[in-house]
Parts: structure tokens; sequence; C-alpha cells
């Protein structure tokens, strides 16, 4: 009865062998039969540093919607693998209009817009970031 397990873990292990791309099977029919492959993907290159300043002021909607805001002022450009990340403090209204006081808030610059908008954490330090305004 052992043996029974035996094989079948053997034929498991091959199994395996067989569906890695440096194996020696893949590898021989890989230049004849290359429609059955996956391409191999290229590289992204990182953006170039943005205008952080003149996205924000270009688009301000995109980063805080319909809530009022003032004395808006933008951190330095930090990257961010092929992106980049940038804080952003303003004094803001609440919905009741009230004043809720300055908040932080980091956004992600891909490919030249304004990506993702989130409300900073602690980690990011943007309370300790030189900004200028906009």
């Amino acid at each position: 009865m052992p043996r029974h397990g035996v094989v079948f873990s053997l034929a498991f292990l091959l199994a395996g062998c067989a569906l890695d791309n440096n194996a020696w099977i893949v590898s021989k029919y890989k230049d004849s039969a290359s429609f059955l492959f996956e391409p191999e993907a290229k590289p992204r290159t990182g953006d170039p540093h943005p205008d952080v300043k003149a996205l924000v002021k270009s688009d301000i909607g995109t980063v805080f919607g319909r809530t009022e805001v003032k004395n808006v002022a933008v951190g330095r450009a930090r990257p961010n693998g092929n992106n980049w990340t940038a804080c952003i403090k303003a004094d803001v209204a609440g919905i009741t209009k009230r004043d809720i006081g300055t908040q932080y808030f980091v956004v992600e610059i891909d490919g030249g817009r304004i990506g993702l908008r989130r409300p900073a954490t602690p980690a990011e330090r943007c309370e300790s970031e030189p900004f200028e305004p906009i």
C-alpha cells in the first residue's frame, strides 16, 4: 500500500517540473511552438518627476471632490515604484460647512495624472514635510 503513495508523489513531482518554464521539456519546445506560450513581460519604465503643484492646482476637484478647502499646499513628490506619491495639506470644511482643521492627504500620481487619493497615515510623515502653497 505505501508504494502507491510513492508513485503518486513521484507523479506530482514530475508534473510540477513540466510546468516550470526553466524545465528542459518546456525550453525544448518553446522555440518551435512559441504560440503556445505567453510573451515575456516588458518592464515598465518609471514616470518622469511630476509637477505636483501644477497637477493639484489644475484639477483640485479630483483631490478634494466637492469639499470646501482653503490654504491648500503640496509637498515634494516621492518615488513609489513606477509611480509617485505626494502629501497635500488643506484646511477642510466638513459636510456641515464647519471647519474641521488642517487635514493631510496622500495622492498617487501615475502617468502624469492624479490617481488614488487617501488620508495620510502617521507612517508617511506628512506633518513634518515642507509644503509649498498653491
